[in-house]
Parts: structure tokens; sequence; C-alpha cells
């Protein structure tokens, strides 16, 4: 086990690693993005939600359907959406994505950092990804709340490429 990536991931609550374990387990691809990947990359920042970003096709929704069942009797069928760009759904504090702005799945995917985190084997995005999505969400009127904190992020990254 990498206590360092373990730390990263401390302030993941009962409920987000319980959603970890259960994607994991039923075989869903995703990457993690936004300040989970932050902390596993070394900036010692404050997150509280965990952003997903899942591969959207028939098989992995289905995975995902499969595996968040359990928890609810709530219809599944709201993650029918994830087949179309830029879906979100809030689950236990998990941000499901369908999609990241300005690039595919498939990029993030093979450009992501496979990390061990409490057992579980999961892909990190690349600080390439981080970055790009960092300067998208800067340029996003919606996001103005959260200036700070991605324009801190951007400044973190920028000083790793320096080293």
């Amino acid at each position: 086990m990498n206590d360092s990536t373990d730390l990263a991931f401390e302030s993941l609550s009962g409920e987000q690693r319980l959603v970890l374990q259960s994607l994991v387990a039923a075989g869903v691809r995703f990457v993690i993005i936004g300040g989970y990947a932050m902390r596993y990359h070394g900036h010692r920042r404050k997150t509280s939600d965990l952003d997903l970003v899942l591969a959207s096709t028939l098989d992995n929704v289905a995975k995902l359907k499969a595996a968040l069942c359990s928890f609810t009797s709530d219809d599944m069928r709201l993650f029918d959406n994830f087949l179309l760009p830029e879906k979100k759904v809030i689950w236990w504090n998990v941000d499901l994505l369908s999609s990241t702005r300005g690039t595919t799945y498939s990029e993030l995917e093979s450009a992501a950092k496979p990390a061990q985190i409490f057992g579980q084997i999961v892909l990190i995005s690349s600080t390439r990804h981080l970055r790009a999505e960092k300067l998208l969400a800067l340029s996003d009127p919606d996001r103005r709340k959260k200036w700070t904190v991605d324009s801190d992020d951007l400044a973190y990254l920028d000083r790793l490429q320096l080293t």
C-alpha cells in the first residue's frame, strides 16, 4: 500500500470510499479528476467532493447502474443520460461526469496514472489534463465562486512543470 497516495485520499468519506470500491469491483471505467487528483499530484488543498469522469459506453453505463443499484431504490434510468456529453449526477458527494470539456475520455484515460488507493487500483488524471481543465474552468463564468481555488491549482501545476 502506498502511504503517500492514501494520504492524498484520507479525507474521502465512507460513502465515497464505498462508491469507489463498488465501481472498481463492477469494472466501471473512470478517471479521478478535480481536487482529489490535485492532492494525488502533491497539492495539499481542501476538497470535499470526489470528481469522476466515466467512459460513456453502453457497457460502462450498465456496469455503473449495477454497481450503484444496491445502495438505493432510486430509478437508475437517470444514468442513461451518461451516453450524452456533459452530463453530471451527484451521488453521495461523488460527482459522476459523462465527459470533460476539451478532451475525450479515451485521451484522459490513456494519459491517466494508475494508483492504488486503500487497496483499489484506480486511474488519476494526468497533470497535463488537470491543467487543461483548470484553464477552461477559469474561463467559465459559472465557476467564478471557485476562481481562487482554480487559480491556485493552476499555479501549482505550472510550478510542477518547471521542476
